[in-house]
């Protein structure tokens, strides 16, 4: 499935990164309907750290569309994962945008 939207922002030692990315793509498909918006928060919570980077860049590099956004969630810049998600973004030209 291609991507119009992926959310991206701290989830390790956040407590409440499942209300914070559900408000996020909330707010996404309010501004934008119709649009797909992938959320990592809805992934599985009993994987090792490493298989959730690579399934949040397999995202970023192979299911991004067109025209694709990432879209990076207050305090992004306080989480590994979400850095390099923004760098390979911005390695491939997918426009970031800031927000909640």
């Amino acid at each position: 499935m291609a991507y119009d939207v992926i959310l991206s922002g701290k989830i390790t030692g956040d407590d409440e990164y499942r209300q914070k990315f559900a408000k996020a793509y909330a707010g996404v498909r309010a501004r934008r309907p119709g649009v797909r918006v992938w959320n990592p928060a809805t992934l599985p919570d009993d994987r090792e750290y490493r298989w959730y980077v690579r399934t949040c860049l397999d995202v970023i590099m192979n299911e991004a569309a067109p025209g694709c956004v990432l879209r990076l969630l207050p305090g992004w810049n306080r989480s590994l994962g979400a850095v390099a998600e923004w760098a390979v973004a911005r390695c491939l030209g997918i426009k970031t945008e800031f927000g909640e």
